[in-house]
């Protein structure tokens, strides 16, 4: 009984920690923005080069 009443608190105290998160500067969400870009371009630019090589050996 005790551990279920501990499990809880700590489940409802990393719930709260998770909701009052830091809102993120203009900065911070730009810089987010053109690394997910630059993660895009890259797998973007390997699947690219996977299907023209794919295409070339046949």
């Amino acid at each position: 009984m005790i551990m279920k009443v501990r499990l809880t608190i700590e489940y409802n105290q990393k719930v709260v920690q998770i909701l009052a998160r830091k809102k993120r500067s203009t900065f911070q969400k730009i810089t987010l923005v053109f690394v997910w870009i630059m993660i895009i371009a890259t797998v973007g630019s390997l699947l690219a080069s996977a299907v023209i090589t794919i295409m070339e050996q046949q």
